[in-house]
């Protein structure tokens, strides 16, 4: 129920206690955070991403090299580090007191804006890997080299990027669906949180890169140095407590209302982020008339709709899970999720997969309007890429690094 999420909220800081904020306090005044990596992979692209997520705190990254895993993992139990950038295999046991953060994407170095180039060895479970990746619609510039090339002198060039399946080496590149994670203490949990929201940030960007935009005359204005739309702080406010990348609710508002602050559906939905009264209620705003109360809840609600799906979801997954829960609602979600599964889909993967068995669903259910469901997704997604494209110009400027020190 989401009278639960509410109270979560209520009584945030006494659930975590002081412990979830020490950590993270204690990085803010030595002003760096503490990266621990192998020494093997001290180079790769996650690790670079750890380095960017402190950059977006204001801070500096102290990365600490370890020969040897457990020499690693006992620095991040005694606190002498901050978080492990070296990506763990998900399916891995942890010690005790530690927790994964959500998958890190490790296929995300992008030259010109594609994967790569990376190498691959002809017949080699990375080159199939490889094409099934480009029958995906991923853009992955591959060198195919002999499939006599003995494995370590695929490493011999060190400029050489590598595709390998279940393992990795000195310069290599993860296949993206690799279930691998950052770990931190398991009593940190404003620096998880905080990390977490950062990468679904980065697959968000990432992903946005990726598409081509055409902007309108609004969002010419933005790359000039003019806003977006009358909302931008108050995105940049909710985003900024509850995760968000604030371009995302500005997406949703402008598929849901199209910055009408005074629209309403015929079902009953009111304002900007079209929330109705009952569901308002459920995330602790009875009234939803102003736009500032009306946008918080709309960003309480989609909070909540993260975070009913698995930690283990890659974040690009995860969030149009919750995009289509915020429309659909949750319970046809997750059936059309178990429906996908019987259908022999991926019930992991949105995009081909579970928007099929939506609308699937929304054959066999009268009153359920699939078609909108799997249409609102995609123009989030479009609209997300258009903001971040045109605010990424060189006029516009954000109002800096997140904060999780107080509600709003």
């Amino acid at each position: 129920m989401l009278y639960r999420f509410v109270l979560a909220l209520l009584l945030l800081s006494a659930s975590w206690g002081a412990a979830a904020f020490e950590t993270f306090n204690r990085i803010r005044e030595q002003g760096a955070v503490r990266i621990g990596v192998l020494a093997e992979h001290r180079n790769e692209p996650a690790v670079q991403r750890a380095r960017s997520f402190a950059e977006t705190l204001g801070l500096a990254a102290e990365v600490q090299v370890f020969d040897r895993a457990d020499r690693l993992v006992d620095a991040l139990r005694a606190a002498r580090i901050d978080l492990v950038g070296t990506p763990v295999d998900r399916n891995r046991p942890l010690a005790e007191g530690l927790r994964y953060t959500i998958p890190v994407d490790l296929a995300s170095v992008r030259l010109a804006g594609r994967i790569g180039p990376v190498s691959v060895r002809y017949g080699s479970d990375a080159w199939h890997r490889a094409i099934a990746m480009r029958a995906a619609g991923r853009d992955l510039l591959l060198e195919v080299l002999p499939a006599e090339t003995p494995y370590k002198a695929l490493f011999q060039n060190p400029a050489r990027r590598v595709l390998s399946v279940g393992r990795s080496g000195p310069g290599s590149l993860l296949a993206a669906d690799e279930p691998r994670s950052w770990v931190v203490r398991g009593d940190d949990r404003v620096l998880l949180f905080k990390l977490n929201r950062y990468l679904l940030s980065t697959a968000l960007l990432d992903d946005a890169r990726d598409r081509q935009v055409v902007p309108s005359a609004r969002l010419l204005r933005a790359y000039i140095g003019g806003a977006l739309t009358d909302y931008d702080r108050l995105a940049q406010e909710y985003g900024r407590f509850y995760g968000f990348d604030w371009r995302l609710i500005l997406a949703v508002m402008n598929t849901e209302s199209g910055f009408d602050p005074d629209a309403v559906s015929g079902s009953g939905a009111f304002g900007l982020m079209q929330l109705k009264p009952v569901a308002a209620r459920e995330v602790g705003i009875p009234d939803v008339s102003l736009p500032r109360d009306n946008v918080l809840a709309g960003v309480r609600y989609l909070a909540w709709a993260f975070d009913q799906f698995e930690e283990d979801l890659p974040p690009l997954e995860r969030t149009w899970f919750a995009l289509a829960a915020y429309n659909g609602g949750y319970s046809r979600i997750r059936e059309a999720r178990r429906l996908a599964r019987v259908e022999g889909r991926n019930p992991r993967r949105w995009f081909g997969h579970v928007e099929h068995a939506v609308l699937d669903l929304g054959r066999r259910r009268s009153g359920f309007d699939a078609n909108q469901v799997v249409r609102y997704v995609q123009k989030v997604r479009s609209r997300f890429a258009e903001y971040a494209r045109v605010t990424e110009g060189p006029a516009y400027r954000t109002d800096g690094p997140s904060s999780l020190t107080a509600a709003p």
